[in-house]
């Protein structure tokens, strides 16, 4: 006699029989369903938010990545011509740490 929440012996067996590259798509249908589900809930919470404060959240972001890009010069290529008119402005990693050691040559 099996109680409702036991799985039958051959089901067990057909589970164990499955290839391994099954459970890795499962498991990866499943991440990405929550993903889907996190990425929609925050769309409603942005649709929700008042739009001085998403403007300012997105000005801030894209400034802080801006600079970083800059600093680091990890920019992507496609953006590497705009960064090097923008480079001439701000402070890159040679240029801050020639600044630091006191030397001042040519970048």
């Amino acid at each position: 006699m099996h109680l409702p929440f036991q799985l039958p012996i051959s089901a067990i067996v057909e589970v164990t029989t499955l290839p391994p590259g099954f459970w890795g798509r499962l498991c990866t249908l499943c991440l990405a369903g929550g993903v889907l589900v996190l990425i929609v809930n925050l769309c409603r919470a942005v649709v929700r938010t008042k739009k001085i404060v998403l403007a300012i959240v997105v000005f801030g972001s894209c400034s802080s990545l801006l600079f970083s890009w800059v600093h680091n010069r990890n920019e992507p290529r496609v953006l590497t011509p705009f960064i090097d008119r923008v480079s001439l402005i701000l402070s890159t990693r040679p240029h801050y740490t020639a600044k630091q050691a006191g030397d001042l040559g040519s970048p």
